[in-house]
C-alpha cells in the first residue's frame, strides 16, 4: 500500500510502485489526500496494466471501508496462475430448497502419512513424476523431487531467480517449470540438470500444458498465451487475449484451446476457442459476466465455464452457443471438476461444492463443511472427490449420496493444490511450506465402475489447481 501525501510527487510514488513490485501481479493500493498537491493521472491509469486500485481521501476515517476491502481481497489472492482471483469470505449460507440437504455429524479427522518440508516459502503446484516421485514448486525459487516412500527430498532444482508458479510433465520425460523470472526451464528428471532455459517473455510465467503434437502452451502476466513447438526449432504461436489477464486455460478434443480473460476491475471477461496449430481464432463464447475463474472440457464436446458472479455455463465447442446455464452457489465459483455419469463439482467462495447433473442441469447435492472458500477439487481412486479450501483442510465426499467420509487436518493455512497418487493416496500443497501425502480407508471393491480423469483434467485446476 502507497499512501501519497504532501511532498511525494506522483512520478515518484510511480517510480516507487514500479521498483517495489517490479511489473509483478502484487495487489497496489494508492490512497490519495484530496488536497495533496500533485497530479494523479499516471496513477489513475496505474488501474490499467497492474492490479491497482486508487481511492481519494478527505479524512483518514474514510479509508476504513475502501481499506478493509482492498486487504480482505489481497489476503485471498491465489498464488498460482489462478492468484488473479481474489477470494472474499463470505458468512454461511443455507442451501437452497430444491436442493437436498441432510444434517451430517463431521467426518472423524484423518491422520496424515508423512510430512515433506523444507521448501522456505509457499508452495504452489505439484506434479507426479513416472518414476514414483512428486515434484512441487514454491516461491522459494526451487523445485524439489520427493521420494514418496521416506519423504526424503531427492533432488533440488536451483536456476529460477524468482517464484516457481506451475509445473508439467513433458512426454520426453523432462520436467518444465513456470517463474515468475520471466522464464521456462527444462529439468532432466534423473540427472537434476537443467536442459533448457526458455526466456523472451514478457512478464512471470503462469502455467504450463503440454499440447498434442510435442508443443507446449504458456500462460504469462503480459496476457499471452505462446505456443512452442519444442520439436521445430522452437517455432512459437502466439495467442493474443482480450483483458487483463489470462484466468484459465483447457485443452479440448479436436486441436481446440479454449482460453478465459478478464479482470475484477471489468466485467469485460473473454472466452475463445482457438486452432492450436495456426494459432487463428476460431469463436468467442460471450455472454456470462464477472471474472471467468475456471475452465473445464465435458463429454460431448461441451465447455463449462465457472463465474465470479456464482453462475456456471455450458457452451457447445462446435457451434459457441451457450447450452444451460447452472445457478445455486451464493458467490464466486472457484473450481472445476468432472466427475463420471456426466456429472460436475464445484467449488465456491461460498465455502460450499455443488454436484450437478449435466443432463438437466440440477444440483443433487451441496457439501458443505469447509470453514472457508474452496481453493481445488480433485477426482480421486474409486470416484471419490476431494476437496481443500483456506481452512487448511482437505475432506473427502461421496458424490453419489453427498456424505463426507473424511476430514484430513494439519496444514494450517492455504491449500494450494491436490495431486492423486499412484497407490490410491493423494498429496496437498499448502502455502504453509508443506507437502502432505494422505491415504483414506475408503477404497471401490475391486472391479468397482470408475471412469479415470484423463489427462485434459488438468484443465479444471486453476489456470492457472
Amino acid at each position: 500500500m502507497l499512501v501519497i501525501r504532501t511532498g511525494l510527487s506522483e512520478s515518484g510514488s510511480f517510480e516507487i510502485a514500479f521498483n517495489i513490485f517490479g511489473g509483478r501481479r502484487v495487489p497496489m493500493l494508492f490512497a490519495v489526500w484530496d488536497k495533496a498537491p500533485i497530479k494523479t493521472t499516471l496513477l489513475q491509469e496505474l488501474q490499467e496494466i497492474a492490479d491497482a486500485t486508487y481511492v481519494t481521501f478527505t479524512s483518514p476515517e474514510e479509508l476504513a471501508a475502501p481499506l478493509r476491502e482492498f486487504l480482505d481481497r489481497a489476503h485471498r489472492q491465489r498464488a498460482v496462475v489462478t492468484s488473479v482471483r481474489h477470494r472474499i469470505a463470505h458468512d454461511e449460507v443455507k442451501p437452497p430448497a430444491h436442493i437436498a440437504s441432510k444434517a451430517k455429524p463431521p467426518a472423524a479427522p484423518a491422520a496424515v502419512g508423512m510430512v515433506l518440508a523444507g521448501h522456505g516459502n509457499g508452495i504452489t503446484a505439484l506434479c507426479s513424476l513416472p518414476n514414483g516421485q512428486l515434484a512441487s514448486a514454491s516461491h522459494d525459487h526451487t523445485v524439489r523431487l520427493w521420494d514418496l516412500g521416506n519423504g526424503v527430498e531427492v533432488t533440488r532444482f536451483n536456476g529460477h531467480r524468482s517464484p516457481v508458479n506451475g509445473l508439467c510433465l513433458l512426454s520426453d520425460g523432462r520436467l518444465a517449470s513456470a517463474s515468475d523470472d520471466n522464464t521456462i526451464r527444462l529439468w532432466d528428471i534423473e540427472s537434476g540438470a537443467e536442459t533448457a532455459c526458455i526466456s523472451g517473455y514478457n512478464n512471470g510465467v503462469w502455467a504450463l500444458y503440454e499440447l498434442p503434437g510435442g508443443r507446449l502452451a504458456s500462460v504469462s502476466g503480459d496476457n499471452v498465451v505462446r505456443i512452442r513447438d519444442m520439436a521445430d526449432s522452437g517455432k512459437i504461436t502466439t495467442l493474443e487475449c482480450r483483458g487483463r489477464w489470462i484466468t484459465s486455460l483447457c485443452i479440448l478434443p479436436g486441436g481446440v484451446l479454449a482460453s478465459a480473460s478478464g479482470s475484477h476491475t471489468s466485467a469485460d471477461s473473454s472466452i475463445c476457442l482457438w486452432d492450436q496449430a495456426s494459432g487463428s481464432r476460431i469463436v468467442s463464447l460471450d455472454g456470462q459476466k464477472g471474472l471467468i475463474r475456471a475452465l473445464c472440457s465435458l463429454s460431448g464436446g461441451r465447455l463449462a465455464s465457472a463465474s465470479d458472479d456464482g453462475t456456471i455455463f455450458l457452451w457447445d465447442v462446435t457451434t459457441g452457443a451457450e447450452i444451460a446455464r447452472l445457478e445455486g452457489h451464493d458467490a464466486g465459483v472457484t473450481t472445476l471438476c468432472p466427475l463420471p455419469s456426466r456429472r460436475l463439482a464445484s467449488g465456491s467462495d461460498d465455502k460450499s461444492i455443488l454436484v450437478w447433473d449435466l443432463d438437466n442441469g440440477a444440483a443433487t447435492a451441496r457439501l458443505e463443511g469447509h470453514g472457508a472458500w474452496v481453493s481445488a477439487l480433485s477426482e480421486l481412486s474409486g470416484g471419490f472427490l476431494a476437496s481443500a479450501s483456506a481452512d487448511g483442510a482437505v475432506r473427502l465426499w461421496e458424490t453419489d449420496n453427498g456424505a463426507e467420509l473424511a476430514c484430513f487436518e494439519g496444514h494450517d493455512a492455504l491449500i494450494t493444490a491436490l495431486c492423486p497418487l499412484p497407490d490410491a493416496g493423494f498429496a496437498s500443497a499448502s502455502a504453509d511450506r508443506t507437502v502432505r501425502l494422505w491415504r483414506s480407508a475408503h477404497s471401490r471393491p475391486p472391479g468397482a465402475s470408475r471412469v479415470s480423469p484423463p489427462a485434459a483434467r488438468a484443465c479444471a485446476k486453476r489456470c492457472l489447481n
